[in-house]
């Protein structure tokens, strides 16, 4: 019995017997697949908002904008300084400048700095956090 040999006789012999595991009996509803005709008729307006602002846009008509990770708008200052509730399925038009708070490793539930900041825009435009 040559080197090679033995070696390979004494990985089998050290591996555990191959467990078989069990096929699930049914996939969860969010791992589904789903057809692009299901997509586009699908509402998805009960799908909560995640309320942290992740940046702020600035239309050309001097609206700014803040929106979320997911970028739906949030919250809307128009220029004589009166905010608004956006509708998060709104698409804004116009914008000529954009910019971020935090980076994708600063997240706020991760980051009590970031929290602190998100907190604090938020009390600026007058919406409490």
């Amino acid at each position: 019995m040559n080197r090679r040999t033995n070696t390979r006789r004494l990985l089998a012999e050290a591996r555990p017997p191959a467990e078989r595991t069990p096929e699930p009996t049914s996939a969860p509803k969010v791992w589904r697949r789903y057809s692009l005709d299901e997509l586009l008729n699908t509402d998805f307006s009960n799908e909560p908002v995640n309320p942290d602002p992740y940046g702020e846009w600035e239309t050309a008509n001097g609206d700014k904008v803040l929106f979320n990770r997911g970028y739906s708008p949030l919250w809307i200052k128009h220029p004589d300084g009166s905010v608004v509730r956006a509708d998060p399925r709104a698409w804004i038009n116009g914008i000529v400048k954009e910019r971020h708070f935090w980076f994708d490793w600063e997240h706020p539930e991760r980051c009590q700095k970031t929290r602190r900041k998100v907190d604090k825009i938020l009390r600026d435009w007058g919406v409490q956090p």
